[in-house]
């Protein structure tokens, strides 16, 4: 939520993922790889980005923007 990209946002999927404990407002922030579902991979795919050089989260990224893509997820990017 504060538009970077960190090791938080990887812990707070793991959390929603597999505790049900993480609140995560917009389920397509968090949709790393814009697969249109969130899933482990999208945990791997920050932590793969922060600490090993791993590809980039999807487009807008790293400008700051709206998700054009069509996925199941309404945050009010379209």
């Amino acid at each position: 939520d504060n538009g970077r990209v960190e090791i938080s946002d990887a812990v707070a999927t793991l959390l929603h993922l597999l505790a049900g404990e993480a609140h995560i407002a917009c389920v397509d922030h968090a949709d790393f790889d814009d697969s249109g579902s969130l899933n482990l991979n999208d945990a791997i795919g920050t932590l793969n980005f922060l600490f090993r050089r791993g590809p980039p989260p999807a487009l807008p990224f790293p400008e700051a923007g709206l998700d054009r893509t069509e996925d199941p997820f309404d945050c009010g990017d379209a």
